[in-house]
């Protein structure tokens, strides 16, 4: 609730023409937590050790740490390229990676680049963990379509596509490969199954007979 106060408070007060807006002032620059910094530019790169943040117009982020980076990001999206070790956003921890971040009100989504799984998390509140809902790796049509909502540029979009597009290929036939292999192993299960169920079924049958055959003889021949 605090933080939520903190941020209608940051909106309303400053109406300034500015790429980057910092409450407190400078708050950013002199690595001063809690520190809230909205986008005002098209986008804008901020840089510490462990990796750039390229955040896009409208974005909202509260730093909560700069030493370990731990940052939330309230509102809009951000490309993460990181450098050093792992970082926390919105708590979610993420290794060395880079990633494309978005959230809105109820949802946070992170493209991992390296994976291009998509995790999308449920999100309640400031005070409360962020529950992962969904976690899938995006074919080449969902890919384009998440992806194309981070660059406004066209050529920006297609250099940026063209970067990924032989990992997303070499990720893509991994991706197959597991599948198919998981597949397999659920064939596999299945056709255990039935082969155990049949034998059963053949174990039963004869001692049923067995049982007919003793009651036969046991009746007719004493």
């Amino acid at each position: 609730m605090k933080a939520a106060i903190w941020l209608a408070l940051f909106l309303l007060a400053y109406h300034v023409e500015a790429k980057l807006l910092e409450v407190p002032e400078q708050c950013f620059s002199r690595k001063v937590t809690p520190c809230l910094t909205q986008i005002q530019d098209a986008e804008e790169t901020l840089t510490l050790k462990q990796g750039t943040f390229r955040a896009l117009n409208g974005a909202i982020l509260q730093w909560k740490s700069f030493e370990d980076v731990s940052v939330d990001i309230l509102k809009g999206k951000m490309q993460v390229s990181q450098s050093g070790e792992g970082i926390r956003i919105n708590e979610v921890y993420l290794a060395q990676s880079n990633q494309l971040v978005e959230r809105d009100s109820k949802q946070l989504f992170i493209l991992d680049l390296n994976r291009f799984i998509l995790s999308t998390y449920t999100v309640f509140d400031i005070q409360t963990n962020n529950v992962l809902a969904k976690s899938t790796f995006l074919e080449k049509s969902e890919l384009l379509l998440f992806v194309a909502r981070f660059f406004e540029r066209r050529n920006q979009f297609l250099s940026f596509l063209k970067s990924i597009e032989r990992p997303w290929k070499k990720e893509f036939i991994t991706q197959t490969k597991t599948q198919t292999k998981v597949l397999q192993r659920s064939v596999a299960s299945v056709e255990q199954s039935e082969r155990l169920e049949r034998q059963e079924k053949e174990k039963q049958s004869l001692e049923l007979k067995r049982v007919r055959e003793q009651f036969f003889y046991r009746t007719f021949y004493r």
